[in-house]
């Protein structure tokens, strides 16, 4: 009985580390300088470049999910296109948290006059 205890305490425990993983992602673009949305949100969470934290935005329950989730990021500087991309965490394991990507990249092209 101590030992199905002792176990079942250890996988919790493992569980929870793994679901406490925190990754910051670095935001860049091409040219740098470009204002960062997420879908959804007026408010800006950053000028590139720069490193965010998803988890932050995601809550902190999150971290404790194995499903993927997926944020819209829009790019947006003057006298260039607005570009959006789609950012996705990785789906994770028993032992291993989900992860972010490590680097977000845009080149933003030239509108056209």
């Amino acid at each position: 009985m101590k030992k199905a205890r002792l176990f079942l305490v250890c996988v919790l425990a493992l569980m929870m580390f793994a679901g406490c993983s925190k990754t910051t992602t670095a935001i860049r673009s091409e040219p740098t300088g470009a204002t960062v949305f997420v879908e959804g949100k007026d408010e800006p969470i950053g000028n590139t470049p720069f490193y965010y934290d998803f988890d932050k935005l995601m809550g902190w329950l999150q971290g404790f999910g194995l499903e993927t989730k997926q944020v819209i990021l829009k790019f947006v500087k003057p006298g260039y296109a607005p570009e959006t991309t789609q950012v996705m965490k990785s789906s994770g394991a028993l032992i291993e948290a989900a992860k972010w990507p490590q680097d977000v990249f845009m080149r933003m092209k030239k509108e056209d006059n």
